[in-house]
């Protein structure tokens, strides 16, 4: 049904470049693409970034080698942008821009003549300058133009053949408070304690280090959340073997970074 919702709203094209990011969202958007166009008028575009989560690759090769589509991965080296580095608030604007600009010069190479991405239209309702850098480079965003449920977004992800433990993932730099200058040091340390969480059973979670740089408070989603706080022993283990005092967030992770 959505698929051919889907085909009312794209501009006629020879070949489609897909972001892809390996969250539900970009694999749900490459499935229903499968299901309108031959895959051979399909590229993957995927930005592999210092800034990733750490399991992103691994989803956008295992799902593009089911479905048949071609995937061009682009190291795109974002801590070597200042804005990005400093975490001001321009970095999320200046770090689209760079990863858009990379996967539009590689799709291009691919043939692809038209872009697309999976930003949804409950995302427009709130302000993230990194989708104004990917309109302004004429970047097609479908599902901005019809609702499409959490629930259908996963179930088509699923048939895409993403591991169904995956929720969404989003950038590393959102794990510290705005205008801290991001260390690629703690970022990892941060990264490992989100990985051992997700190793537990708490797919979605964040680990948001505070101004000290000594504090970390977690989040988990709502249906997690209560149970994270029942696992405050093993929260405990964790300080202990990644020297962050950590504590549980006061509210769950809301879906906004």
């Amino acid at each position: 049904m959505h698929s051919a919702v889907l085909a009312e709203h794209l501009p006629t094209f020879k070949r489609a470049g897909l972001f892809v990011s390996g969250g539900v969202d970009s694999i749900a958007l490459l499935w229903l693409f499968t299901e309108l166009f031959e895959a051979q008028r399909i590229v993957a575009l995927h930005a592999d970034t210092p800034l990733a989560e750490g399991w992103e690759l691994d989803e956008c090769r295992r799902v593009c080698e089911k479905l048949g589509v071609d995937l061009r991965v682009i190291r795109v080296d974002t801590f070597s942008i200042s804005e990005v580095k400093l975490n001001g608030r321009t970095r999320c604007y200046a770090c689209k821009s760079a990863m858009a600009d990379a996967l539009l010069s590689a799709g291009s190479a691919e043939g692809a003549d038209t872009f697309f991405d999976a930003t949804t239209a409950q995302e427009i309702e709130q302000e993230r300058p990194g989708m104004r850098a990917l309109a302004e480079r004429g970047i097609y965003s479908p599902f901005t133009k019809f609702d499409i449920s959490r629930n259908e977004l996963h179930e088509y992800a699923n048939m895409a053949g993403l591991d169904p433990s995956v929720r969404s993932g989003s950038c590393m730099a959102t794990r510290f408070p705005l205008g801290m200058p991001l260390s690629t040091e703690q970022m990892e340390r941060l990264r490992l304690v989100e990985e051992k969480l997700r190793a537990v059973g708490f797919p979605l979670v964040r680990a948001r280090l505070q101004g000290d740089r000594k504090t970390v408070l977690v989040q988990a989603d709502r249906d997690a959340h209560q149970r994270l706080s029942e696992n405050l022993p093993f929260l405990r283990e964790l300080a202990d073997s990644s020297g962050y005092s950590i504590h549980l967030h006061e509210r769950p992770y809301s879906g906004i970074q």
